[in-house]
């Protein structure tokens, strides 16, 4: 994954150190993150403090904006505390749902994790290919 240098840092400061847990979106141009929007999670929700929950209506109007202003979107982030460094079974099938409902022309993106709190982030991406979903690892490169 290549980020540009500000926004890996922006991303990595702007998380708080302690729950509730929170992510964001990733976009950028010719396979370089440019941009990030940070969110909160969707407040209406009840659910545990230790889940993020992304804002839909507010994550979409962001890819919207962004496509008005050639902007891909590249994916989606969120934090994990106490040190954990893998995604959950949770978050396995969360982007496993994602994957199969994007566009035909959407072949990967990236679901980064935050790991607090060492403020360390560890790129894993998915790919789709006849439906098959697959998930990976790969280096963050900061450009």
């Amino acid at each position: 994954m290549k980020i540009e240098k500000e926004i890996y840092q922006k991303i990595i400061q702007e998380i708080p150190e302690k729950p509730p847990e929170i992510g964001g979106i990733v976009g950028g141009r010719n396979g370089i993150i440019t941009h990030f929007q940070i969110d909160r999670g969707n407040s209406n929700i009840d659910y545990c403090k230790c889940s993020y929950i992304p804002d839909i209506v507010k994550i979409n109007s962001c890819i919207g904006e962004w496509e008005n202003n050639n902007v891909d979107f590249y994916g989606i982030f969120h934090c994990h505390f106490g040190g954990a460094r893998t995604l959950s079974t949770s978050d396995v099938l969360y982007i496993k749902k994602i994957m199969r409902n994007m566009p035909e022309r959407v072949k990967k993106l990236y679901f980064p994790v935050i790991v607090l709190p060492q403020r360390e982030m560890i790129c894993y991406y998915s790919t789709i290919k006849n439906k098959k979903v697959n998930l990976g690892k790969e280096a963050i490169i900061i450009l």
